[in-house]
């Protein structure tokens, strides 16, 4: 069967992927395999998140102008699990500002799609646009297809830092809180609460939620 493994140029496969392809395939139309997304200094893999874009030729479409994202069109999906890495190795000079217009695309084209509304609210706190942020990302954790909790957790995250580079810490910290709400298994809220509990002097708050975040030692894989 034709396969289509999709890579970006700063994306490589690691060596032996075409044997294990050819052994490990089988009927399956979709691979589900490990992306290195960042490096220690020593090369080591640091974030790694489950991916699953190599597929068949045929039986499926991409949409979003941006972060596009892989769908099946009219088959049965068998999913295969691979022993398999893409490495990420991203130009650290790159700029970002080719994301924005594309995204905002996006959400027009799709408004009630949480998938873009949470990139874009996110690109706008990363451009610095902390009220258009902030009117984004309260509108994706609105929207009434915004399901996915990891998702929700983060945007409330990231109007937790919008609030906090606004000079309004006591919200920052309920925005905070809300983030631990939506998805406490992960780390990554519980460590932003305690310090956004620190830094608005709730020190008992901040105790608790640094012991939730160590009491935290399964990775999730969705932050």
């Amino acid at each position: 069967m034709p396969l289509c493994i999709p890579l970006d140029l700063d994306e490589v496969l690691v060596a032996g992927w075409r044997a294990h392809l050819e052994s490990k395939w089988g009927d399956a139309t979709r691979g589900r395999y490990s992306y290195v997304w960042s490096h220690l200094d020593d090369g080591r893999a640091g974030t790694t998140f489950s991916y699953d874009r190599i597929h068949a030729r045929h039986g499926y479409r991409w949409i979003y102008p941006c972060h596009e994202a892989l769908y099946a069109d009219r088959i049965a999906e068998r999913v295969v699990q691979l022993d398999l890495e893409v490495h990420h190795w991203p130009d650290p000079d790159k700029g970002r500002g080719h994301y924005l217009p594309l995204l905002e695309v996006g959400v027009a084209e799709r408004p009630d799609d949480p998938r873009m509304s949470h990139y874009l609210g996110r690109e706008y706190m990363f451009a610095d646009r902390l009220d258009d942020a902030l009117a984004e990302l309260r509108r994706h954790v609105a929207l009434p297809s915004s399901v996915w909790r990891a998702e929700r957790s983060a945007s409330y995250r990231y109007i937790g830092r919008c609030l906090a580079r606004l000079g309004l810490p006591e919200e920052a910290v309920e925005a905070f809180a809300a983030a631990t709400v939506e998805h406490p298994e992960s780390r990554e809220p519980w460590i932003e609460f305690a310090q956004a509990c620190h830094d608005a002097g709730r020190w008992r708050q901040c105790y608790d939620a640094c012991t939730h975040a160590l009491a935290v030692t399964v990775q999730t894989g969705s932050t």
